[in-house]
């Protein structure tokens, strides 16, 4: 038998010197509540059919939050089994949680004393119910065939919820998959050779090691292209000798927006190695990332001539990339003039 108190808590204001020391697992709560929170949303769909918004139950989750803890109250999140027991009772809109509450409220004004005779033992097992339902083997198994980061994550996570507080725990999991998701992510980039033939069909193969004299060789990048891999994009692309003399190298970037300041700079110091060798690079790319080669001046530095703009017919802009690169070469090899701007 426990003591439980007659009425409502009081309002409790919060004390700013205990903040700093509950900013981790402040985070580590909210960061798990949205999760949860977007999973009810996607498996719980509203009954007329209206889309949920992510964004208004993350705002009602934090302020219900805010609200409980000036009453002595507990932060809550969205809880899968909870919403499908009240969702089993009959509940059609959102005012069944408040109805709840108001019944809860009603319990602890007017029969706390009976409340305080449930035994602890039923209200052990009641947890241990609750923890053992909150095991789902299948899902388990399912995030452990997914890939080797997500089974570490989970394995790791898992272990350490038994040393350190969950909140903490949680976090060093998030902290552990953004660690492994950058290191796989930055070696997955590879870099292919394009070839078209006669009738505009493209050809992937493997790049030479150096880019050979007289020659357009179109390469197109495939993967996450950020800072973490500029060191692999880098490491991929073939060779500038000094037997590379009259080249161009086409980089296809269709698709991608954004590149990151380390895979621009590989970009820069190409093309001055290029440059170096009497030889071009041209740049395929769509609107976003003209406009982030533009803000960055990357593409002063590389050359305005030297971007095609790509547009919604693949591997057009690259033919003609491709034709006018081959100009360029044929007027090197005739000490002819440069090849003049292409027409936008």
């Amino acid at each position: 038998m426990t003591t439980v108190p007659h009425g409502l808590p009081g309002l409790s204001l919060p004390v700013i010197g205990d903040i700093p020391g509950l900013l981790v697992p402040a985070f580590a709560l909210a960061f798990v509540g949205m999760v949860q929170g977007a999973g009810v949303s996607a498996a719980f769909p509203n009954p007329d059919g209206t889309p949920s918004n992510a964004s208004r139950d993350f705002i009602g989750q934090g302020s219900g939050s805010i609200l409980s803890g000036l009453f002595h109250g507990m932060p809550a999140g969205g809880s899968m089994s909870a919403t499908a027991l009240v969702a089993q009772a009959g509940a059609r809109t959102r005012l069944a949680l408040f109805i709840a509450g108001g019944v809860m409220a009603v319990v602890l004004v007017v029969a706390a004393g009976a409340v305080g005779h449930v035994a602890f033992p039923a209200l052990a097992a009641l947890l241990i119910i609750v923890g053992v339902g909150t095991i789902r083997p299948a899902e388990i198994r399912s995030v452990a065939k997914t890939g080797p980061v997500q089974a570490t994550v989970m394995i790791v996570t898992l272990a350490l919820t038994i040393p350190i507080p969950v909140p903490q725990a949680v976090l060093a999991g998030v902290a552990l998959a953004i660690v492994l998701f950058v290191i796989e992510q930055s070696n997955r980039v590879v870099i292919r050779q394009l070839q078209l033939d006669e009738h505009g069909h493209i050809r992937e193969s493997d790049p030479p090691d150096v880019v050979p004299p007289d020659e357009v060789l179109m390469l197109q990048p495939f993967g996450s292209l950020f800072f973490a891999s500029a060191t692999t994009f880098a490491e991929q692309l073939p060779v500038v000798t000094t037997a590379t003399r009259h080249s161009v190298v086409i980089f296809r970037m269709r698709g991608i927006d954004d590149l990151g300041v380390s895979i621009a700079n590989v970009i820069v110091r190409y093309a001055a190695d290029l440059a170096g060798a009497d030889s071009r690079l041209l740049v395929n790319g769509g609107e976003p990332l003209l406009g982030q080669l533009t803000k960055n001046g990357v593409l002063d530095k590389i050359g305005p001539h030297n971007f095609y703009l790509g547009n919604e017919w693949h591997g057009r802009t690259l033919a003609r990339a491709d034709a006018d690169g081959r100009v360029w070469i044929a007027a090197q090899q005739g000490s002819a003039d440069d090849l003049s701007p292409p027409d936008r």
